[in-house]
């Protein structure tokens, strides 16, 4: 087997994958990386190496950096060792990063989750492993500066340790500058410095000098002139010194002990980080060879079937390799693969044989979306380095053992590719010997893939069922390979065109062929003659192709515009069935205010003793004013058929509606009040404000053409004076807001009924109206209300409350005011009358 995988160079893809390693263990996974013959092997390092492109997709590489395997230190501490500051530093180093690594994952499964997109499963199975312990972690960085530095902060003993030391260096360092400095000492010195031998502080003294200077000597200079004399003055505090370094030694010495004891009781754990960050290193590194080959998923076929897409060989430059498309396994088990020499014959067996061992380690294979790739136990190849073989006795031998042991395993869970099948020997033995292997290994059920030259060859598997031809595309304008792979076409050697076209003369060429048997000859021209009816063919399919696709796009641009039409047209619908209901809205409201008014004239009638005529000629009128909304809104004839008002149950029927005379308005004959009828729109409309008509316009009314404000329900709008028409029939009216409506056609009752009503209201209504505290909807409501009552009383002048506060109130309330028909003025409060926090109104008396 492996000799099988160099052959195919699976070895060099390794080497690929081991460059985007970031440590020597994932490295060395990647050297020992195993082949699965299980699916459900297989699928799980795919998922690997699919989820490992997801994360470094979006949020990078993963946090894996180079690392010592720390294994043996553990199992060192777990027996009672103490380990060294460097041991301990690259195992907190290796918690880091298994702590970092696992959040790094868990973290974008997070991500994954808030998108409802497909969570992760095999990397967290992984990272539910890892330990992360952050309080050893931190115990040892906070304890261990570098490799052979031990922090301060160690412990509480250490610092106060090192903090005498540091005092004792100076009491010992000032001595040595009381003999540096005094000119006692200058002819005895040799320099007025002082330095260090074996940790003593020492004195440079001449050597004449050397009775005369008391201490102890530690050394002596090369040339014997001066000795190195630690004082007799500093001899009991360099003492002291060095109690405190032997100190200094056990406290580090405790230190190192703790750590590694706490190391060894989570020494499985560590083996187990070890372990887990080298396995997720080779997942990153097969993601990230994935991610820079452009390389898919392939699909794994359960009935031993190749479809490869546009498959690219992972070793050729991807701006140079030329793609194959090619299936084996569903309508034919042996593909025999012709061309000329350096054609690509080999790499495209190579191109198979890699695609199906990467797969089987869980690496992606650099191919178009779709490729399907069968799990096979035994790739077996026999493929030579050169790609022109010496027709000798020692090459054919090679060729044969490596067929021998081919044969002793090819099953129908083995796939054979040979190259130059037959070759190294005569011509018509090795042919012969080819179609027998071939016809052995059919017969076994393996998958074969062959190259080779010979005729022979190419004959049988035109008559063979279970047996394809293929060839490589040769450019003879250009004598060079495309390097395209055309199976189904049986390819030619053009030998003889290769040899006219470098200039090898005509007649030699003839009497060559002559020496070509007749069935060489008819066989080449029958091939001849089918590569050029099927390229004719294929450029008819691809020009008929071409042009179903132009078809196709043509076709979704016309649907698109027909899309957006419809879109257009359902907005259009839309917009106007929502100005319908608004319209529909501000009629029931109308209506509404009128039922109102209806039982208010029951309820007064039934308080007096005015006769029953009276009070039922004011219904009358109520009931035409209800018929001219329902005109107005066009609403349904249903909302107003039976209206409901104490004892009195009245049946509205609908009116005749308004005849159009269609004829035109002059500006100056128009009123504020005036009902017309839009033509562009069909509906009825109220002016809101008439145009003012200047002296040089009267008479010249078809020149004329101004906007007018109209009111269509509750939607102002303004048209063009020469879009509207009279109404036959139809009195000026005011413009319909809720208050006008109620006011004029109350009024109308109240004129017939003489003052009955208004005596009643001028009883009941008081002179203001406070509406302080309340929202600005509900003190609108109130004010509105209470204004159609003073009207209706007759009171002339009013007060409303609403406070100084925020303005809102204040604000709101005049706007109201300002559009109410049956305001005459208002104004802020004066002095006593309560300023800013009051408006007084004067209301119409007609």
């Amino acid at each position: 087997m492996q000799k099988d995988i160099k052959s195919l160079e699976f070895d060099k893809i390794q080497d690929m994958l081991a460059e985007h390693a970031k440590s020597d263990l994932g490295r060395l996974k990647i050297r020992k990386l195993r082949l699965a013959n299980k699916p459900y092997l297989v699928r799980q390092m795919l998922t690997e190496t699919s989820e490992g492109v997801s994360v470094i997709s979006h949020k990078g590489a993963f946090p894996i950096t180079e690392y010592v395997d720390v294994r043996m230190s553990a199992v060192h501490a777990k027996k009672g060792g103490v380990l060294t500051p460097a041991q301990l530093k690259q195992t907190a180093k290796l918690l880091a990063m298994s702590r970092q690594v696992k959040q790094f994952i868990e973290s974008f499964n997070i991500e994954l989750a808030q998108g409802n997109t497909k969570p992760l499963s095999r990397l967290l199975e992984y990272t539910s492993v890892l330990s992360g312990e952050l309080d050893i972690e931190k115990a040892i960085d906070r304890s261990i500066i570098a490799d052979n530095e031990i922090s301060d902060d160690a412990s509480k003993e250490l610092r106060d340790i090192r903090r005498n030391m540091k005092l004792m260096h100076d009491r010992i360092k000032t001595k040595l500058e009381h003999f540096t400095r005094s000119n006692s000492y200058s002819d005895i010195l040799r320099e007025r410095i002082y330095t260090m031998r074996d940790g003593r502080y020492v004195l440079p003294v001449k050597i004449e000098y050397l009775n005369k200077f008391p201490g102890i000597v530690h050394d002596k200079s090369k040339t014997g002139t001066t000795v190195f004399i630690e004082p007799q003055a500093i001899l009991a505090l360099d003492s002291e010194l060095r109690e405190l370094e032997i100190a200094e030694r056990r406290e580090i010495e405790r230190i190192l002990t703790v750590l590694s004891a706490r190391i060894g009781e989570i020494e499985h754990d560590i083996s187990m980080d070890v372990e887990i960050i080298s396995d997720l290193d080779m997942i990153s590194a097969k993601a990230t060879l994935a991610l820079r080959m452009d390389a898919t998923m392939p699909i794994i076929s359960e009935e031993k079937i190749i479809d490869i897409k546009a498959g690219r060989h992972p070793l050729i430059d991807p701006l140079k390799v030329v793609p194959i498309t090619l299936t084996l396994g569903k309508n034919y088990k042996s593909l025999i693969i012709t061309g000329p020499n350096t054609g690509g014959k080999t790499v495209t067996l190579k191109t198979v044989g890699l695609f199906l061992l990467m797969m089987k380690a869980g690496l992606f294979v650099p191919a178009e979306s779709g490729t399907t790739l069968p799990i096979i136990r035994y790739i077996k190849s026999d493929i030579g380095d050169e790609q022109s073989i010496e027709q000798s006795l020692s090459t054919f031998s090679s060729h044969m053992t490596n067929i021998v042991s081919i044969l002793k395993n090819a099953d129908k869970d083995a796939i054979c590719f040979l190259d130059e099948l037959g070759a190294g020997t005569d011509p018509a033995e090795g042919a012969a010997l080819g179609v027998s292997i071939l016809e052995e290994l059919a017969k076994r059920g393996a998958l074969v893939m062959a190259t080779t030259h010979y005729t022979e060859l190419k004959k049988y598997a035109l008559a063979t069922d279970g047996v394809e031809n293929a060839s490589m595309e040769f450019n003879v304008e250009t004598l060079s390979p495309t390097y395209k792979l055309r199976v189904g076409a049986i390819g030619r050697s053009n030998a003889f065109d290769i040899s006219l076209r470098l200039g090898l003369d005509a007649a030699i060429i003839e009497r060559a062929a002559s020496h070509l048997d007749e069935d060489a000859l008819e066989f080449d021209e029958v091939i001849g003659s089918i590569e050029r009816d099927k390229d004719l063919a294929q450029r008819e399919r691809d020009e008929a192709l071409d042009l179903r696709l132009r078809m196709e796009d043509r076709e979704r641009q016309l649907l698109d515009k027909l899309q957006d039409a419809d879109k257009q047209a359902e907005a259009i619908t839309a917009k106007a069935e929502a100005q319908a209901k608004k319209i529909l809205e501000d009629a029931g409201i109308y209506a509404d205010i009128i039922k109102e008014d209806l039982k208010e004239i029951y309820e007064n009638a039934e308080s007096r003793a005015n006769s029953r005529g009276d009070d039922l000629r004011r219904i009358d009128e109520a009931k035409k004013n209800l018929r001219k909304v329902r005109q107005q809104t066009r609403l349904d004839e249903a909302q107003f058929k039976d209206v409901d008002i104490g004892n009195y149950k009245l049946h509205i029927a609908p009116s005749e509606p308004h005849k159009d005379t269609r004829e035109s308005i002059r500006a100056e004959d128009l009123k504020a009040g005036d009902r017309v009828r839009v033509k562009s729109l069909d509906q009825i409309a109220v002016v809101v404000k008439a145009p003012r008509v200047s002296a040089h316009v009267t008479g010249n009314n078809d020149q004329y053409d101004p906007d007018i404000e109209l009111q269509v329900g509750i939607m102002k709008l303004k048209k063009k004076l020469s879009d509207l028409s009279r109404i036959e029939g139809e009195k000026r009216e005011g413009a319909p807001s809720k208050s006008s409506i109620r006011a004029k056609e109350v009024r109308n009752i109240k004129r017939n009924s003489g003052s009955t009503i208004m005596k009643d209201k001028r009883g009941s209504v008081r002179t203001e109206i406070d509406v302080r505290g309340l929202d600005l909807d509900e003190a609108l409501r109130r004010v509105s209300k209470y204004v159609d009552d003073v009207y209706l009383s007759g009171l002339e002048n009013v007060t409303i409350i609403h406070g100084r506060g925020t303005g809102i109130l204040k604000q709101g309330i005049s706007e109201y005011l300002k559009g109410s028909n049956v305001v005459d003025s208002f104004r802020r409060g004066g002095p006593g009358e309560g300023g800013d926090g009051v408006t007084v109104v004067s209301v119409k008396n007609e």
